[in-house]
């Protein structure tokens, strides 16, 4: 039987491991430090808008975690975080009686990171690469806690082979995610779906700048318009949300304690006081698409400038402004 292992105890990891142990499908977490701790004492805290409860999903750290045969790893860590983390993974052995040979590289890697980078990572070392556009409105600020605002669906994934196809293995997971109480379907293009999310992933870092509620909506708006532009330059033409919706269904929005609107995932790994931002992958994506194919970027090159740099000097949310990311861009 599959077991699926997460890796990553962020929001996705952690709403994706409780979902799946609740509907009792096999499933590791693998974690560290504080989220390690704290799973494996007092298990997941989820809470839904039905409620919170303790989820006893089993958690390792990696040197933990005995890889068998029949695992699919789902990389569930931010997209700046996955290069390191595939080139840990890809050569871990797997405990396979038939083959002394097997490596955690033989195994299905499914990737859920923001942006288009981390496909092409995957493929460098596994031969199987799952590649998702995942929508949960999933918020973790503490270890071991996950506030999700919705319950049905708690989370929508289009998912494909990449580059591109699909096969009986992605039906495997559509149908155990389904039974999780997620909203899948398949597709043999991911790759539009991906570059649809990104179009709302390029306003995440909008979020840590100051400004009234009205600048960061219309820098948003203009971000978003910048990067359809790029992408469609590209090749890249996103997919229309509406057919998934009527596929598959789409998230509602429901109250739910710990969960508070404007708290996306660039919020959450600076609230989290993580190492790192996603900017690169997100902004940067469009930047280096408009770089390769001769379209400008001014906002989204700007906005990548400016969080950057905030960021490296430690500064705190809000220091930087809507303003700032003007005046960059206009140089």
């Amino acid at each position: 039987m599959t077991r699926y292992v997460v890796i990553g105890a962020g929001a996705v990891g952690l709403a994706l491991a409780a979902r799946l142990h609740l509907a009792e499908i096999p499933v590791a977490l693998v974690a560290r430090g504080a989220s390690l701790d704290v799973v494996a004492r007092d298990g997941v805290r989820y809470t839904d808008p039905t409620g919170t409860r303790a989820v006893a999903v089993p958690v390792a750290d990696r040197a933990g975690t005995r890889l068998a045969p029949d695992d699919v790893l789902v990389l569930t860590v931010k997209a700046q975080q996955a290069d390191d983390a595939l080139g840990e993974w890809a050569w871990q052995p797997v405990h396979d009686p038939a083959d002394p040979h097997a490596l955690a590289a033989d195994l299905p890697v499914l990737v859920l990171q923001n942006g288009l980078a981390t496909e092409a990572q995957a493929l460098r070392r596994f031969a199987t690469v799952l590649s998702a556009s995942i929508l949960v409105p999933a918020q973790s600020l503490e270890p071991g806690a996950v506030a999700v605002a919705a319950a049905d669906p708690a989370a929508v994934l289009s998912i494909g082979l990449a580059p591109d196809g699909t096969d009986a293995r992605v039906d495997a997971l559509v149908a155990d995610l389904q039974r999780a109480g997620i909203a899948a379907h398949s597709t043999d293009d991911v790759l539009p779906w991906k570059a649809l999310k990104l179009l709302g992933n390029v306003n995440n870092a909008v979020e840590l700048l100051g400004g009234s509620d009205e600048e960061r909506k219309a820098l948003s708006r203009e971000l978003t318009a910048e990067a359809r532009t790029v992408l469609e330059e590209a090749g890249l033409e996103p997919a229309d949300g509406a057919e998934r919706d009527e596929a598959v269904g789409r998230i509602r929005i429901q109250p739910t304690e710990g969960w508070e609107p404007g708290r996306a995932s660039t919020f959450q790994s600076v609230a989290r006081g993580a190492s790192s931002v996603e900017t690169d992958y997100l902004n940067g994506e469009i930047v280096l698409l408009g770089r390769l194919h001769e379209v400008p970027t001014p906002l989204n090159a700007a906005l990548q400038r400016v969080v950057g740099a905030s960021f490296a000097r430690g500064e705190a949310p809000g220091t930087v402004t809507v303003a700032d990311v003007r005046a960059v861009a206009a140089r």
